[in-house]
């Protein structure tokens, strides 16, 4: 339906008479001369040229602006042309583009026009005809696509001999140019004429109209066959092909003119892409293989002119990137601690190795470590059983000339130490998780720096430090390579049970050491409590499946200890099954008070690159959380307290040992129950002399359950060396304070003995009151292990008494002097390590110890005790 209004007679002349020059226009305005090829005219004092080498309208105040020159217009002509309004069009602010007018007097002239604003947020292209002078309205294109500020355009405009318009636009002003409007209208020829554009605007508006890459062109008759551009594969099962020019869709669509190698042969169907007439979609009837070239056969394709194009052919790759299942990306080599170099660059660095059969994006995985935010990997592929090191940026170089690098900005600070490092996806989910360790270093050497952590057997993805060892390669390492301690042959035993531990009173953590199997280690029936207690459900719950949470049906009773039976076929990842204990005991931690938790060892001189130790004793009747305890080393004015991490339940006589290195000591000394052997940091304990204190640490500070000051003295004398050998405690039941209830570790112990039984403990009698009681009768200080010193337990009725005690031999000869005039608490326990005043090794026999006590009120006590000092047999 036509549409007709009235001319506005105040621009009916706005085309002035003007020098005829019909020509084809071009103008992108990078000349800035708005005078000369092409000459424009009008109100050329409203328009500049500005800095991005636009035509801009540049008014003083509201009004109308005019310019315009003169063109050529053909059998088939093409107009191209970009404006930009930075307003939202309306009738007040209006953009009229006129395409074709045969003469300059609007009042009598034919001619094709194009209008952008109306009333409302619908604006649209508007196209009208000029009939001597009268608006004829055609056409409109999409609503609403200039309805917004700013409104934005790129046309390109087509008419030919019989009168077929087309209108093709870009809303975003690229060159992504859709066909939007086609019409026929032939009512008027015009070769010689005008063209131009006229700005409506308020003051506001004066400056917002913005022009470029205008061209009137003639449109040469094509008689050029299609050519075949790309082929590309989208998927596995569909190729796109892109032509030079819109086809005609009957060949286009017709599969029999599109062959495939690799024995795919013909596609099951060919269709345009949703509207886009020169690509078509190709799905197969047979998916693609990855990674292969292949080549694709054209033939019969013709053009909308009917130009046809004969055989034609293009190759392209196709690389199906998959998605990683955990553990399809492994953490496979770590330099944690490059210094010093023995040969590799001096620089941190992780390798990434592909252990599944499909190519990897790198750029969908994040890399992290324990303390820091993802860091992105770069966008390269990784292919199956490819390494990749990730690197700094700034070191990238430093590591291509040994493999392939995936270097990221900000490389995370790596611990020395050890901390948990992670590839995720994008959502977070967990691909690999490794948290290493120095300890899992075995040469001392090594850990000092220089050398790399490297994976032993990729397939074993879920073992902990077992699948870890230390490089062999003579450089410290092999990044970008098969690592040099690879052996696939690698066999390990199954997992083990590393903890029992109730995060809540209806809920158990079960760690273990290594990833467990989905579904084996999941089903409650393998695990079962007693008392009553029933299991509901089991589901892992740790980031490496080493964690099993079980729910109960209800809450553990409070001082109840029960037993925790597991399947011994339950497996892990590599569906080996469970090693070691499968019945552990579980029960409700309860706040230690001061005595629960005893000092019980203490290695504070270890060997050479060893590692201390603390032993500790549960002598109460409570299962005590060592998570809440902290352990001190406590000095005036100098205070190194360190809080124990380990989730660890402690059940009343239990032993247990802290220590930075369980490895070290697992190596230097037997350890009869590894299991009490805990990693922890451990406060600084000097070889010559310092303080143990095992507390609660609240607001208020470290609320003591036990400590000693213990010395180097305390040693036995008679010791050569005390480098690595601990100080046992006695008895429990005495004063940790107390020198006497301390002593060397035996030799034949090995000079400790981390969680198992004191080679120096005594079970020692209770004396009667007001007596002095010796035991073991017969000793030998020979430092095996038993009977090696003379106790002497005491206990007196009041306070106030200095006591001596003389040793003679049965001659009467004085042999040494055990104590001279000191005072005596109410009890306590004296030694007599068997050497005489000189300090030598007082020889076999009886000897008669002499006790003097006086007391303040003026009570003196004399009494004998006799003794043997003996010799083992051989």
């Amino acid at each position: 339906m036509m549409k007709t209004t009235g001319l506005n007679l105040s621009v009916l002349l706005f085309f002035a008479i003007s020098t005829w020059l019909p020509a084809q226009v071009s103008d992108n305005f990078s000349d800035t001369d708005l005078t000369d090829n092409p000459v424009w005219q009008g109100d050329l004092q409203d328009f500049l040229v500005n800095s991005n080498e636009e035509l801009q309208l540049a008014a003083p105040d509201a009004g109308e602006s005019l310019l315009y020159t003169t063109a050529s217009f053909f059998d088939s002509t093409r107009w191209d042309f970009f404006f930009r309004l930075e307003f939202a069009p309306s009738t007040s602010n209006q953009l009229i583009i006129y395409l074709q007018l045969d003469n300059p007097d609007l009042a009598t002239a034919n001619g094709y026009f194009l209008k952008i604003g109306e009333s409302g947020s619908e604006d649209a292209l508007d196209f009208y005809r000029l009939d001597n002078g009268t608006e004829i309205f055609l056409t409109t294109g999409t609503t609403g696509s200039l309805g917004s500020d700013p409104a934005t355009c790129r046309f390109r405009i087509t008419r030919d001999l019989m009168g077929n318009w087309t209108f093709s636009t870009d809303y975003n002003g690229g060159q992504n140019l859709n066909p939007e409007i086609s019409l026929s209208d032939n009512t008027h020829r015009i070769t010689d004429g005008y063209f131009g554009v006229r700005c409506i605007y308020t003051d506001s508006r004066k400056d917002k109209f913005f022009f470029d890459d205008f061209s009137i062109l003639p449109i040469v008759p094509d008689t050029d066959p299609p050519v075949l551009l790309s082929a590309s594969a989208l998927d596995a099962n569909t190729i796109e092909v892109v032509f030079s020019e819109p086809l005609d869709p009957n060949p286009a669509e017709n599969p029999a003119n599109y062959f495939i190698s690799g024995g795919i042969g013909n596609p099951t169907s060919a269709a345009f892409a949703s509207g886009n007439p020169t690509t078509l979609l190709l799905e197969l009837n047979a998916p693609l293989q990855s990674p292969a070239n292949y080549t694709i056969e054209t033939n019969n394709i013709s053009d909308i002119n009917g130009n046809v194009s004969g055989i034609q052919t293009a190759t392209f790759d196709f690389i199906s990137i998959e998605t990683a299942a955990p553990y399809d990306l492994l953490i496979n080599e770590i330099l944690a601690d490059p210094s010093p170099s023995v040969g590799l660059p001096e620089f941190e660095f992780v390798e990434i190795y592909n252990a599944s059969d499909n190519i990897l994006n790198l750029s969908d995985y994040q890399f992290q470590d324990g303390s820091g935010n993802p860091i992105l990997l770069p966008d390269v592929l990784i292919y199956p059983q490819e390494y990749f090191i990730v690197c700094d940026q700034d070191v990238e170089g430093q590591f291509s000339p040994y493999g392939k690098t995936a270097s990221i900005n900000n490389f995370p600070s790596l611990t020395n130490g050890g901390e948990k490092l992670q590839i995720t996806n994008l959502f977070g989910e967990i691909i690999d998780e490794v948290e290493y360790s120095d300890e899992w270093f075995a040469d001392p050497n090594k850990k000092e720096g220089g050398w790399t952590l490297e994976r032993i057997n990729p397939v074993l993805f879920c073992l902990g430090m077992e699948n870890w060892s230390e490089s062999e390669n003579l450089t410290g390492g092999t990044p970008g390579r098969e690592n040099s301690v690879y052996d696939p042959l690698l066999v390990v035993e199954g997992p083990k049970v590393l903890s029992v531990y109730p995060i809540s009173p209806n809920e158990i953590r079960v760690s273990f050491n290594q990833g467990m199997k989905n579904g084996n280690a999941e089903s409650s029936q393998q695990y079962s409590l007693d008392n009553g207690a029933i299991i509901l459900e089991a589901s892992i719950s740790g980031t490496s499946n080493q964690d099993i949470l079980l729910s109960l049906d209800s809450n553990l009773e409070p001082g109840t200890i029960y037993e925790l039976q597991i399947n011994s076929l339950i497996s892990n990842c590599t569906d080996r099954s469970l090693t070691g204990n499968t019945s552990f005991r579980i029960g409700l931690p309860e706040p230690a008070q001061p005595g629960d938790i005893l000092i019980n060892e203490i290695l504070f001189n270890p060997l050479t690159g060893g590692d201390d130790f603390i032993e500790f004793a549960n002598v109460s009747n409570k299962i005590i959380d060592l998570s809440t305890l902290s352990i001190g080393n406590i000095q005036p004015g100098d205070t190194d307290i360190e809080s124990i991490t380990q989730e660890f339940l402690v059940f009343p006589d239990d032993i247990f040992v802290l220590t930075g290195s369980p490895a070290n000591i697992l190596s230097t000394y037997e350890v009869p129950f590894p299991e009490n052997l805990l990693q922890n940091t451990l406060p600084g304990f000097p070889d010559d002399y310092g303080n143990v204190t095992i507390g609660i640490q609240d607001l208020f500070g470290l609320r003591v359950l036990d400590e000693v000051n213990y010395s180097s003295d305390w040693h036995h004398p008679l010791l050569d060396d005390e480098n690595g050998v601990s100080l046992e405690r006695i008895s429990l039941q005495q004063n940790a304070q107390d020198a006497a209830n301390w002593q060397s570790a035996a030799s034949t112990v090995g000079y400790a003995t981390p969680t198992g039984i004191n080679s120096q403990q005594t079970n020692l009698n209770t004396p009667i009151a007001n007596d002095f009681v010796l035991e073991p009768r017969t000793f030998s200080p020979d430092q095996d292990g038993r009977d090696d010193f003379l106790s002497i337990i005491y206990q007196v009725e009041k306070n106030g008494y200095l006591c001596s005690i003389t040793a003679y031999d049965i001659n009467g000869n004085q042999i040494a002097e055990i104590l001279n005039n000191e005072l005596l608490a109410l009890e306590g326990i004296l030694k007599w390590e068997g050497l005489t005043d000189d300090g030598d090794k007082a020889p076999i026999g009886i000897y008669v110890l002499h006790f003097q006590l006086t007391h303040p009120d003026g009570e003196t006590r004399e009494f004998q005790r006799t003794c043997v000092i003996a010799t083992q047999l051989d």
